[in-house]
């Protein structure tokens, strides 16, 4: 149902898959172009712009579960700056920042679902450069970050107790191998602290 010249879809209409999934909304040379809502056969919904029959712009996607996402699209992927937020009944977290290709990617902010929360750098997902990690009671690391985990220099606070040092793949490196005079506890006084 809409607008067509010699079978093309032009201008706005109504399409239906035999999937069960529904486009309403504006169409270029057969193209989803412009506004418009996708509804997916598994319920899923997609509102907001496409360009050359992928979503494009700023839009917004929910799934059955509950999830959502809303920002920016670009060629069909989240890219740019978006909120995403899980509202799954195990799992509750949000996230506003930087999208790349689908993945958290930049500058962001990260709460979890049991209240700690990051706020920093993410490359693909994962804690990725400068940023500061807060557990619920307080305590908080603010450093550098690889793949998710502590990495590089960093200070690990809790109250009046603090650890400065060189952390390696999440944990804090020995004085003797690091040779920092910045260190103020030992390894084992991580444990303590949280």
């Amino acid at each position: 149902m809409g607008w067509f010249a010699r079978s093309v879809k032009e201008g706005f209409g109504v399409y239906r898959w035999h999937t069960g999934a529904v486009y309403k909304g504006f169409w270029k040379s057969n193209k989803k172009s412009g506004l418009g809502e996708y509804v997916f056969g598994d319920g899923s919904v997609y509102f907001g712009y496409y360009n050359n029959d992928r979503p494009d712009g700023i839009g917004k996607m929910t799934w059955p579960d509950g999830n959502m996402y809303i920002g920016e699209w670009k060629n069909g992927q989240r890219s740019g700056i978006g909120q995403f937020m899980w509202t799954g009944k195990e799992e509750k977290a949000h996230y506003k920042g930087n999208f790349k290709d689908n993945c958290l990617h930049g500058n962001g902010t990260f709460i979890y679902s049991d209240g700690s929360f990051y706020t920093g750098q993410f490359e693909n997902n994962k804690r990725h450069g400068l940023g500061k990690f807060q557990w619920p009671n307080g305590s908080n690391f603010t450093g550098s970050w690889r793949d998710g985990e502590k990495h590089g220099n960093g200070k690990l606070t809790n109250g009046s107790h603090v650890i400065e040092g060189v952390w390696k793949d999440g944990k804090r490196m020995p004085d003797e191998e690091t040779k920092s005079p910045v260190l103020t506890a030992r390894p084992s006084d991580i444990d303590e602290i949280l």
